[in-house]
């Protein structure tokens, strides 16, 4: 079981603008970002977003961020894991300061802007 500590006003709508931020500001200053919707871009492993495919090969979980899936396991599913992505979400902090993303609305491939998960209602 994960606990998380996250701001009351961290669901965000669909057509709202997220912040955009990298990784490395949400990994070094993630207190900064808490409840907040962001826009952010990295490699996506199955359920964490990584700095790059070799972060992912190599496993390297301390400079990643955790995806939390839908109840239905439509991320997982969706076909966006190993790729590049942007990855639109809200952002929690576990206990022990791990950035988690949750409340996933849109995921999409910043080559082709091309969407490969929308959050649906």
């Amino acid at each position: 079981m994960m606990l998380t500590v996250s701001n009351a006003e961290d669901s965000a709508d669909a057509n709202s603008s997220p912040r955009v931020a990298s990784m490395i500001e949400l990994i070094a200053f993630p207190d900064r970002y808490a409840g907040e919707f962001v826009a952010v871009k990295g490699y996506f492993g199955i359920d964490t977003l990584f700095l790059t495919k070799d972060h992912a090969d190599m496993r390297d979980y301390a400079s990643s961020i955790m995806i939390s899936d839908t109840a239905k396991g439509e991320i997982y599913l969706s076909g966006c894991s190993d790729h590049y992505v942007e990855i639109w979400g809200n952002v929690s902090l576990s206990f022990g300061g791990r950035v988690l993303l949750k409340d996933i609305t849109k995921i999409s491939f910043p080559s082709s802007l091309e969407s490969c998960f929308a959050a649906t209602e």
